[in-house]
């Protein structure tokens, strides 16, 4: 086979070179589902603002409120944040039952 015989059956060929078909029916639909894509795209980014808003409402709130707070209790609070979780106990120890002298042979 000549190397340029391939070429020649690409051309007439009724897919593109990406591979995804030049008919406008598909053309539509890849339109169709891009357009969906970009709407679905502006609300995730509206959604995403409006939480930022909220975020930095809620920051401002926090500030004020920490503002308002005596600066002792301001550190032991700061204190507390930082101090290592206290240890979790793991219940009672379940107590033995002292042994009787003549008890010896049920060791």
């Amino acid at each position: 086979m000549a190397a340029g015989a391939s070429s020649s059956s690409d051309t007439n060929s009724p897919q593109k070179s990406n591979g995804q078909e030049s008919s406008p029916i598909a053309a539509r639909t890849i339109e169709s589902e891009l357009a969906k894509a970009l709407q679905d795209l502006d609300r995730g980014e509206r959604a995403a603002s409006s939480l930022e808003d909220d975020l930095s409402r809620l920051e401002a709130r926090l500030d004020d409120i920490l503002a308002g707070l005596d600066p002792e209790v301001i550190k032991a609070l700061d204190d507390a944040a930082e101090a290592p979780p206290p240890a979790q106990e793991t219940g009672p120890e379940p107590e033995l039952e002292p042994m009787a002298k003549g008890d010896e042979s049920k060791k």
